[in-house]
């Protein structure tokens, strides 16, 4: 057997059916976080105290990056 032939190629195989899907779910994720803090950059401020935001909280939101879904909160 020569050293070419001995070669196996595993990183050339597809993923699993689970992690190949992982990617695709948190890519859609990420796009949704996006188009909603786009949204809520454009409310006004009579719809923000509709839906419990104040101004000041909305822009702390908006600022975020979109690969961080979740508020930092003081509680653990």
């Amino acid at each position: 057997m020569s050293s070419r032939s001995s070669l196996s190629l595993p990183a050339l195989r597809p993923f699993p059916a689970p992690q190949a899907g992982l990617w695709l779910r948190q890519l859609l994720q990420l796009r949704r976080v996006w188009k909603t803090r786009r949204a809520l950059a454009e409310l006004d401020p009579r719809l923000l105290r509709d839906i419990g935001l104040t101004a000041e909280e909305a822009r702390r939101e908006i600022s975020r990056a979109p690969w961080d879904p979740w508020p930092k909160t003081g509680r653990r």
